[in-house]
């Protein structure tokens, strides 16, 4: 196809899980309790995990 443009449509589909919030935000704290009990990411360093991650662009006179 090259450089040509094609249309493109696209279908949307929302999937019903049949949980209303009220359960599924329940659901959520019930696993994110057991994830914290567990201490799954204990042995992570909260601020060198943010300099590995994040991507920081240099700006213009910021270190000047």
């Amino acid at each position: 196809m090259g450089e040509q443009s094609i249309a493109v449509h696209i279908t949307v589909l929302e999937e019903k899980t049949g949980i209303d919030s009220t359960t599924r935000g329940q659901r959520m704290a019930e696993v994110l309790e057991k994830l914290a009990a567990s201490r799954a990411f204990s042995d992570i360093e909260p601020i060198a995990w943010q300099h590995e991650v994040r991507q920081d662009r240099s700006i213009p006179g910021r270190d000047e």
